[in-house]
């Protein structure tokens, strides 16, 4: 959700860069945060969760068609928070527990086919396994504070 997109947008800051927020224009990027490293562009699609939830992603469509196209220039970031964050209604930077990457590679590899028996809708569950994700360089700066509102996606 939000939080996750602040969260990380708070870190590419902090280690110097100037990424975009894409999702507060459009969804169709197919990623939230796109940022410039010399003339290539990289997507990164930023999901929130706490403990209980961060086995499970929910990606759309245009997401994982994105991801499938701009190959190893997409990357999907998964932000866990502390489960405090849902009875304070705000999250910090002391609430995140952990940043870990998912390559565009590893979620193309897990979707089957499709075929007669397996067909693209709006969005797929996923369930990456511990070793397909990577863990992140990324921190949150000490400024992050984000109030938690309807989940977007």
């Amino acid at each position: 959700g939000d939080a996750g997109e602040l969260a990380i947008m708070s870190a590419l800051h902090r280690d110097g860069h100037s990424p975009r927020h894409v999702s507060l224009i459009s969804d169709r990027f197919g990623y939230d945060i796109e940022q410039k490293v010399g003339l290539k562009t990289l997507g990164l699609e930023i999901k929130a969760a706490v403990n209980s939830t961060a086995t499970r992603v929910l990606i759309s469509r245009n997401e994982f068609d994105v991801a499938k196209r701009m190959g190893a220039s997409w990357n999907l970031d998964q932000v866990t928070f502390s489960s405090r964050v849902i009875a304070r209604g705000r999250a910090t930077s002391g609430d995140v527990e952990l940043i870990r990457e998912l390559e565009s590679h590893s979620l193309v590899e897990m979707a089957p086919t499709e075929n007669e028996g397996f067909r693209w809708t709006e969005a797929a569950e996923i369930r990456p396994s511990e070793t397909e994700w990577k863990p992140s360089n990324l921190r949150v700066g000490e400024e992050f504070e984000a109030l938690l509102s309807d989940e977007r996606g």
